[in-house]
């Protein structure tokens, strides 16, 4: 068991922190009639999903306690639990709770509801901890698609797709100005060099009217000092210019020629080859069966026939659980372990 006091320290560190809001809610109720929703991004929920997998596979089902949190703090424990190799106690009282309720709403991180009316019983959808331990749960198996290549994904996962999902934390704050999208830059590198691709195509459109200009006379020479300033204020580097050069757009200028741009590129797919370091393994369904199989005892790998793949050579953006055995030896051999996962095969 994981001790309560790692887990209350846990808990206070965590608190301290002000939580981002998101487009997705939950809501929660205690048994003091407190009712709480919680604002969480689409990657915090994915998170949360594949962390409480990820613990009923090694334990059993979550301590009830442990779903009265914010998802980014199931987050914490489960992983503190799967770490440690040790499953999180089913509390007997309410002070980790109670201490929990206070310190987010004192602090003002979290949104409180309103109290529920009398007529609703104080303890819908709330495990009574005061009742003895049951019996440890059956752990759940797990499905896994396999494809012809042997590559394994998690069965029925559903995949982030467009880069305003990856990157959710910034997609909905940086278009209302020049700064705005200099702060997400700092916070996504992948954004910045989105940014710089713009910045160079720009510069290319005054070099290439800059040459057109050079050596002419009366009214073509001012235009040809004016795109030599302007040439000579745009580094070619856009490492170097790109961020001052966005700080001195006016709005209509940011409007008409960088907003369309980023917003393109915030509703198409991540490029992996260029992105893998900025996104999260476990936001694809091979992603995270890999994750998955990662976790688990290298001898059970062995009984089922599935291996870690992490590149197939230098270079390779490759990384996998790969079957390496038939479908039918892998789920025989499964089910005679008592490792509570099985494998479907897949027509890709």
């Amino acid at each position: 068991m994981v001790p309560i006091e790692q887990i209350q320290q846990v808990l206070d560190d965590a608190v301290g922190v002000t939580l981002s809001g998101g487009s997705f809610k939950e809501t929660v109720i205690f048994a003091s009639k407190q009712q709480i929703t919680f604002e969480f991004p689409l990657a915090v929920g994915l998170a949360c999903n594949a962390s409480m997998s990820l613990y009923k596979v090694r334990f059993g089902l979550l301590p009830g306690w442990v779903l009265l949190l914010h998802p980014i703090h199931r987050v914490t424990l489960c992983k503190l639990s799967i770490d440690n190799d040790q499953e999180l106690p089913n509390v007997n009282d309410n002070q980790i709770l109670e201490f929990y309720v206070s310190s987010i709403l004192d602090g003002g991180r979290l949104k409180s509801s309103s109290m529920f009316s009398e007529n609703i019983n104080a303890n819908e959808g709330v495990q009574d901890m005061s009742k003895p331990k049951s019996a440890k749960a059956k752990k759940p198996v797990i499905d896994f698609d396999v494809n012809s290549s042997g590559t394994l994904s998690l069965s029925n996962f559903t995949e982030l797709e467009t880069r305003s999902e990856f990157y959710d934390s910034i997609s909905g704050s940086w278009s209302q100005s020049p700064g705005d999208l200099a702060e997400a830059m700092d916070e996504c590198p992948p954004l910045a060099w989105a940014v710089h691709s713009i910045y160079s195509e720009i510069r290319e459109e005054v070099k290439f009217d800059f040459d057109a200009a050079t050596g002419q006379s009366g009214i073509l020479a001012k235009r040809f000092n004016a795109l030599k300033a302007r040439l000579n204020a745009m580094p070619e580097e856009p490492e170097e210019g790109a961020e001052s050069w966005l700080l001195t757009l006016i709005n209509s200028e940011f409007e008409d020629h960088v907003v369309p741009e980023i917003e393109k590129w915030f509703d198409s797919p991540p490029n992996w080859n260029w992105e893998d370091d900025y996104l999260p393994k476990n936001s694809t369904s091979q992603g995270a069966a890999l994750e998955f199989f990662q976790r688990m005892d290298g001898d059970d790998l062995d009984v089922i026939g599935v291996v870690i793949v992490e590149g197939e050579h230098p270079g390779s953006t490759y990384y996998a659980a790969e079957l390496e055995v038939d479908l039918e030896t892998a789920n025989k051999a499964a089910i005679k372990a008592g490792i509570p996962v099985r494998f479907m095969r897949t027509d890709e």
